[in-house]
């Protein structure tokens, strides 16, 4: 405190893998954690700390970390100091998928995305109240290759997030933000909305999506996707199946031989024989 009181540069901290904001916030040990943490916070804070630093080790803002810990008191204390609300690890770097070694999955993920994997509708709300972009995402680079990268989560917009984590509950929440229904899906396993609610078998919803515009033949992910139709029929979804023939998903050539394919090939026969009597009157 009397090194603070005396303009000491809290910022600076060589020989710590944390900045002193996060030490303060977050002790390495949970026996160390007391009431005066988020006094001491304020405190740094208030002489000027900067709240988006990255920590050396594993290179997370302090609005990571107090996200990761679903704290939304401490969210909303770093938006009263400035916090960016779209920080996260080096967004302009490419990473390589293909690389043996990859880096920590949370650090590439923005605050909204990782609100998102945790679960804490609060800090979701909060975030998009204080602007969070709900476009955002990783970027990617390296050879393509026909394999699902080891992280997923940071190169999946929060929209696409939301539906691979099985939370439909947030989808209506950021499209009023101005999501891309249609975002396109990561090359490597990845997919539209549609086609994850389509996998899902969440009908409500595919239905909502449509009315709002979300392409009933968007292209599959170039690796291991699937149109929804396909991805409907794999999962062996009949009613959503029903939906999206009467919505226009097409059915002539290979789109529904794949579908066909796999159907079949996940023993939904009832739903494979259904599709051939709709499309093709066998």
């Amino acid at each position: 405190m009397l090194l603070l009181e005396n303009n000491f540069d809290a910022d600076p901290w060589p020989k710590s893998d944390r900045t002193a904001l996060q030490l303060a916030l977050f002790p390495e040990s949970p026996k160390k954690e007391c009431d005066d943490s988020m006094e001491l916070a304020k405190l740094l804070c208030s002489k000027g700390v900067d709240p988006n630093l990255v920590a050396q080790k594993d290179r997370l803002t302090p609005l990571q970390q107090a996200i990761e810990h679903g704290n939304l008191e401490i969210v909303e204390l770093l938006f009263e100091h400035h916090a960016n609300v779209n920080k996260h690890s080096e967004p302009d770097v490419e990473f390589d998928l293909s690389a043996t070694h990859q880096p920590n999955e949370e650090s590439l993920m923005t605050p909204l995305q990782l609100a998102i994997k945790e679960q804490h509708p609060a800090i979701i709300k909060t975030l998009l109240k204080h602007g969070a972009d709900v476009n955002l995402r990783a970027k990617r680079c390296g050879p393509p290759g026909g394999h699902k990268p080891s992280i997923l989560y940071p190169f999946l917009t929060p929209l696409q997030l939301a539906l691979y984590t099985s939370q439909p509950e947030y989808v209506e929440m950021i499209l009023e933000h101005g999501a891309n229904i249609n975002a396109p899906p990561h090359p490597q396993g990845g997919a539209t909305v549609l086609q994850y609610a389509a996998m899902r078998g969440y009908v409500g919803l595919a239905e909502a999506l449509l009315e709002k515009g979300a392409k009933v033949n968007a292209a599959a992910s170039e690796y291991d996707g699937r149109t929804a139709l396909e991805g409907a029929g794999e999962y062996g979804r009949l009613d959503m199946v029903q939906l999206l023939l009467n919505a226009g998903a097409r059915v002539d050539g290979f789109d529904l031989e794949r579908a066909l394919d796999r159907a079949e090939g996940n023993g939904h026969i009832a739903l494979k024989e259904y599709l051939e009597r709709r499309c093709i009157g066998v």
